[in-house]
């Protein structure tokens, strides 16, 4: 049953084509690996869904939900991906958590929503939404316009004692 597992996953990863996309910062070499409790794919619509304890690795990114719904084009290159559910991606020293993170590849941009939260040492950021655009390295926080502001926190930053 476990090997019938496998293969199926097997199946489901090679549809998508989620690791075959290439980025400039690893030139391609990198393979995606997504873990899930359940897999399930559709060809026709274009959409695979992993659930319950979704790990996706990607060199040093690492992505947890709840669930990720990968919709494809028809030439199986991914146009959009939705995590849901307890979202978080760490890359680096960098940790964003959320309940639903939106990645767009042809925008090249991610929107964090539900009570987004970015983390890095110990400089936080918080809003209603927060905009990633992967290829500048620019980010927009935007406040929920009935609730109000977007915080920061910025730490003083210690010198190392010789």
């Amino acid at each position: 049953m476990r090997v019938f597992f496998l293969i199926l996953a097997l199946f489901f990863l090679s549809s998508v084509t989620f690791g075959a996309q290439t980025s400039k910062e690893d030139g391609g070499n990198v393979p995606t690996y997504i873990e899930a409790k359940s897999a399930f794919s559709d060809n026709k619509k274009r959409i695979t869904e992993f659930k319950d304890n979704v790990v996706v690795i990607r060199g040093d990114l690492k992505i947890y939900c709840d669930r990720l719904i990968v919709e494809t084009d028809e030439n199986n290159r991914i146009k959009k991906a939705t995590a849901i559910g307890n979202v978080k991606v760490v890359k680096g020293d960098l940790t964003v958590v959320s309940q639903i993170a939106y990645y767009f590849p042809n925008e090249d941009k991610v929107i964090f929503e539900g009570n987004p939260k970015a983390i890095k040492g110990k400089d936080v950021v918080t809003g209603s939404r927060i905009t990633y655009y992967l290829k500048e390295e620019r980010s927009i926080v935007e406040s929920n316009k009935s609730k109000g502001k977007v915080n920061v926190i910025i730490a003083p930053k210690t010198e190392e004692k010789k």
